[in-house]
């Protein structure tokens, strides 16, 4: 049988070893626990308001963000002061009605410029007429005013049939 004092210093070495780990894991713990706060924080932040165009005539639009929208109108471009403030002005004009009010923009369905879709209602034209056709070579713009997140805007123009999106200025 092999001296006690044999034993001792391998022991010593497992116990430091066995401290190591114990350290790393805390460590690791540590890291997990700031990571998960960090990507909390980023899901409860505000998401600026987006609009897209799917390209047709007439457009698509998707619009995605944090926020919660007043009204989706669009309008010819350059806008008439006159219209600027208004609460109902455009060319087309929705708005959500009481039950999709709550619900935030990226919750949206697509919008089919002239075609209200569920959850929202007409203001402009009034009666639930249809808004004019799109023209070639015309620009327009699509308002989109929304609380709780920045709003956003989206320029665009009928070219060759078809929607594009312009160049921010």
């Amino acid at each position: 049988m092999l001296p006690i004092s044999f034993y001792s210093e391998p022991m010593e070495r497992c116990d430091c070893f066995l401290q190591g780990i114990t350290n790393m894991t805390k460590l690791h713990n540590i890291f997990c626990l700031a990571l998960l706060l960090i990507v909390l924080c980023l899901l409860g932040c505000e998401q600026d308001t987006r609009v897209s165009i799917d390209g047709n005539n007439p457009p698509k639009f998707k619009l995605s963000g944090s926020g919660k929208v007043f009204f989706i109108r669009v309008d010819k471009n350059p806008l008439p002061e006159s219209e600027m403030t208004k609460d109902e002005a455009g060319i087309w004009q929705i708005e959500p009605d009481e039950s999709m009010r709550r619900a935030t923009i990226s919750r949206y369905p697509e919008i089919k410029y002239g075609e209200v879709p569920p959850g929202f209602i007409q203001k402009v034209p009034k009666n639930g007429d249809p808004p004019p056709g799109l023209e070639e070579g015309q620009e327009y713009i699509l308002l989109a005013p929304t609380y709780n997140a920045n709003s956003a805007y989206l320029g665009f123009k009928i070219k060759d049939g078809k929607s594009v999106e312009l160049p921010r200025n």
